[in-house]
Formats: C-alpha cells, structure tokens, sequence
C-alpha cells in the first residue's frame, strides 16, 4: 500500500520534459497485455492464472505527439475470487469490450491522465569477464564458466557455437556486460605439476567426487561450516584454485569496465484510482460509497483540507486512504529502444531478464504482445514460467478446442458451488479431488457416459491387474479396454489398452485349452468333475475393479 500511494505522489511531482522524445517509443502500433501481482491460484485450473489487475495497451502513433494516443482497458480482480482460468479469462475479456479510456501522448506526463510514459537514462559502469576469458583461451585454458546471480553461462575454446565468436559477439552487443562483477572461471586439463601442488584430496559431499587442495589452502575450505566445491565456487570464499581428478581450476578478476547508459522506458498504467475518506480521529478508512472519491477529486480535496485548515468536513480528506482493491494500478518497465520490438511475442519486464541491467522486478515477468498471439493467448501466457509453460498456454485451443472453457467453468462450479457463493466470495468443497480434472493436457470433467467419472478417473482402471481369475470378469475386460480406446487417446494410455487386450486374449486363450482338454475326458464322470472345480474356483474369485466398473453402469 505505502508503495503503490508513493507511486502516486511521485506522479504529482513528475517532471514536465521528456528525457527521450516519446515519438522515439518503440512499441507505436502494437498492442499489449501486462498484469501485476503474484499468481493466486485458488486450485489446479488448467493454468496458474489469478492476476490482481491486468491491462490491455493499445499505442496509436500519429504524424504527431498530440494526436498520438494509448487505448487503455483494463481489469481488477482483487474484488471477487475466481474459481478457475475461465473466469478470469471471460471477466478480464469482457472488459476488453468496454469503451477504453484514451490518453493523448502530450498528456502522459499529467498525473491525473492514467498512463505516463518516460525513458529513464542511468549511467552506471557496468562489468564482464569476457576479455580475461578470450585471453584466457589463448593459453592453455579451454574452458569458462561465467556465473551472474543464478544464471551460468559456459564457454569452450573449441566449440563453433559456445567459444571465443561467442564472447565476442556478446562484448559487442553489450549482453557480456553487467552491473555486478561476475563470478569467473577458467580450466584446463591437469598436469604433473598441478598434481605435485594439489596434494590434499577432499570428499565433496554434494557431488561425490573428489577435489584437491595445496595444503595450506584446506582451512579456507569451509564457506558457511560446511565444506562445498559448489558453495565457494560462487561466494568468492578464499580458494581460488584446485584441482578434480582431471582438470585445473582457477578463479580470474581481471575485468573490463566502462560506463553505459542503461535506460529503461517506465509505464505507470492507472486508468482508475479510488480513494475513501480517513476520519481524522482515528486515522481509520471509511468505507463508504460517498466518501468515495477518483484520484483528482481526491487530490483537489487533499488540496482544500491542507488550504482550510480549520474546516472540519475538509479534514476527512486531510490523508485520504488509497484503496489498492478497488483502484487498477500497474508499474512495470522495459529496456530497448528498437523498433522492431513492436513485433516481438512477449517483452521482459523490469529486471525480470536473465543478464538485465536493472535491479527489480516485476511480477508476472513479461507482458505479451496481442498482434502477434490474438488476445485469448496473450491473455493466457501471462503467468507461464518457461518456454514449456508458453507453449502449453499458446496451443490450448489447438490441443483441447474451445470446449476447453465450458468444461474448466463446470469443473470451477463442482469444487466452489454456486450455492455457496456470496458477495464475491467462493467456498470450496474439499469432498471432491481437485486432481481428477485434468486428461492429456485438457481440462476434463464427469461425464454420464463415463459412470460419472472423468478421463482421469477413468484412466487408473486401464493400469490395474488384468483380473485373471474369473472368465466372465476377463470377457467384461476385454469389453472395458475396447469401449475407452477411442476416449483415452494419450499415447501412453493407448500402449497400455493394447497391451491389456492383448493380455486378456492370451488368458482367455489358455482357459479354453484347458476347458478343451477336459472335454477330451472319455469318462462323463470325470469330465462332471473337472467342470465343477473349474466353476466353484470361479465363484470363489475374489471381487476386481471390474466390480466397481460394473457397479457403475458403465
């Protein structure tokens, strides 16, 4: 909260001049979708999708700054819980629908306009190992790791793809460069001489293998009391070289530095703002329709208390509260400045960028580009993780069709009835699983033709005992395999029913010989006999899933 109201007072205060002509944006003619807030999800939907606001960003360039425009739509969903990745879809859609409201470009510097827009330069000096790596490689070495944060970046002397072009191409678009100093290290094969220095061998417990020390550098070892090749690789922790059984390690701090401009562009998206009135005895919020006010009015009347100091109904206004649920307000920046990133699928946002220059993020760590996925998609990306995420995401309506969404609003409505829905709120009812609505990457739900049960559901039969005992149980087998062959089409799933009917055929095959063999019998006697064993083991059989199958109608 106390973040989000210095953002606002910061606008008050924004400067009047741009730092890079706006006309020089490079995103003019695309549109966007960016969220903020760490995902809620409320239980397995298909995705991991609840977004605290999400906003659709349109930028219109004219042939100059004043007719050029942004087209905001936007929706808040800190006022409701949602029950599942259709809801939220279909809510933050429907907003999309509505009349957007228009900032003119000469008007994003105002603080009232819902949208501002600056280039922020910081010149700062920036770092890179890389010139000690290339050198490096001229000797000896044939192999670096470069390590910033969690990110690990690997080079090979003689790789095409991963060596000295590499880091030089790098050095020459800038990713080689970072704010803080990266951790550096350089191999080589062992030799007699590293043998002969490195004497003191050491059990590292976290891969199991072996590495060696000159004697007097085992007491610097130990980084946090515990002794860890992996930890004082990365702590810069007193060693700074040793030994494995087959290559020579070293640490190198000769870095090149210079200073750079590393700019960003910052959006500030609030298109609605709300604040309530404080009582100014209590310094409590009241939450109360009329004394509900927008972010100008708010602010003439913050004006007017500070002005008249004395008049009482003014000082309900004196600090009003800023209310973070009701209000859509979305900070978020980007580097870049070429105009092809118009075109992209998705742009980092803040520092969420492996190897980015500035130090924050932003949650979720991209926004996504409407022209190029179509709404829906973009909208469905927002939360995803990794490219896998992206992709499950980008192809949901090729993979599962657009039932996909009927079917996630039913499952939403099993595990929060409606019945228990109240002012926003949802209830859940923990007597049904949430794991059992998912199939092969699609959401799935019960199904009358199914027993009432879903593909998830159903799927565990196909992966239990083939029942051997009872013939009748081995025929409703054979029957059950074939009826779910065309409804369960994961390919793993279709291995294993091929495999059962093909297990089935070959029991139902040996029953027969068996049944022929006794029929060979000369003796009626005998032949009764044989027969009545066979039909008292069977009634005998202990009860199968077939059973529970049966039971079910299916």
């Amino acid at each position: 909260m106390k973040i989000v109201l210095a953002f606002l007072m910061l606008l008050l205060l924004w400067s009047s001049t741009f730092c890079r002509d706006i006309m020089e944006f490079p995103l003019w003619g695309s549109t966007w979708v960016v969220a903020q807030g760490v995902n809620k999800r409320i239980y397995p939907s298909v995705l991991p999708y609840r977004p605290s606001k999400i906003a659709i960003i349109k930028f219109v360039k004219a042939n100059d700054l004043q007719t050029s425009y942004v087209d905001l739509w936007w929706a808040n969903f800190d006022h409701n819980q949602w029950a599942s990745t259709y809801e939220v879809l279909d809510h933050t859609r429907k907003s999309s629908k509505k009349s957007p409201k228009r900032v003119f470009a000469d008007f994003w510097k105002r603080s009232d306009s819902g949208f501002t827009l600056k280039y922020v330069p910081v010149n700062d000096s920036v770092f890179t190992s890389h010139d000690a790596v290339l050198d490096a490689f001229t000797k000896d070495f044939d192999s670096a790791e470069v390590q910033q944060g969690t990110y690990l970046r690997k080079y090979f002397r003689y790789s095409v793809t991963d060596g000295s072009e590499k880091l030089r191409a790098e050095l020459r678009d800038g990713t080689a460069f970072t704010r803080d100093k990266p951790v550096c290290w350089i191999s080589r094969p062992i030799s007699t001489q590293d043998r002969n220095e490195f004497t003191i061998g050491y059990l590292d417990a976290s891969d199991q293998q072996y590495y060696y020390y000159r004697p007097n550098d085992t007491n610097d070892v130990v980084i946090d009391g515990q002794k860890s090749v992996s930890k004082f690789r990365t702590s810069g922790g007193g060693i700074d070289e040793y030994c494995s059984k087959n290559r020579y390690y070293k640490r190198i701090y000769d870095f090149t530095h210079r200073t750079e401009e590393l700019g960003y562009w910052q959006m500030h998206i609030y298109p609605e703002v709300w604040f309530y009135a404080k009582d100014p005895f209590t310094g409590q919020p009241i939450f109360a329709d009329t004394v509900k006010r927008k972010l100008p009015e708010a602010m003439a009347l913050k004006s007017q208390s500070i002005a008249k100091i004395d008049d009482f109904n003014l000082k309900y206004w004196r600090d009003p509260y800023l209310s973070d649920s009701a209000s859509c307000i979305i900070s978020a920046a980007f580097e870049g400045s070429d105009k092809r990133m118009a075109g992209n699928t998705f742009i980092w946002l803040s520092g969420s960028q492996v190897g980015s220059k500035l130090s924050y993020e932003h949650s979720p760590s991209k926004m996504y580009n409407v022209n190029v996925l179509g709404l829906d998609k973009a909208i469905l990306s927002l939360y995803s993780e990794n490219e896998e995420q992206e992709k499950f995401a980008q192809t949901l309506y090729t993979r599962c069709g657009n039932v996909w969404e009927q079917i996630d609003k039913v499952n939403g409505e099993i595990l929060f009835p409606i019945t228990q829905r109240k002012n926003g709120k949802i209830k859940r009812d923990w007597n049904v699983d949430d794991g059992i609505f998912m199939y092969n990457g699609c959401p799935c739900t019960r199904e009358a033709q199914l027993g009432g049960l879903t593909k998830a559901q159903l799927r565990e039969f196909i992966y239990q005992p083939v029942p051997t005992c009872q013939s009748e149980d081995l025929t409703y087998a054979d029957y059950f395999y074939r009826k779910v062959k065309p409804i369960l089409t994961a390919a793993q799933d279709q291995a294993m029913i091929d495999h059962k009917l093909a297990e089935v055929k070959h029991i139902l095959r040996l029953k027969s010989d068996l049944y022929r063999k006794a029929g060979k019998e000369k003796n009626m006697d005998e032949i009764t006999a044989y027969f009545t064993i066979y039909r008292v083991r069977e009634e005998k059989c202990p009860k199968t899933w077939v059973d529970a199958v049966r039971s079910m109608g299916f």
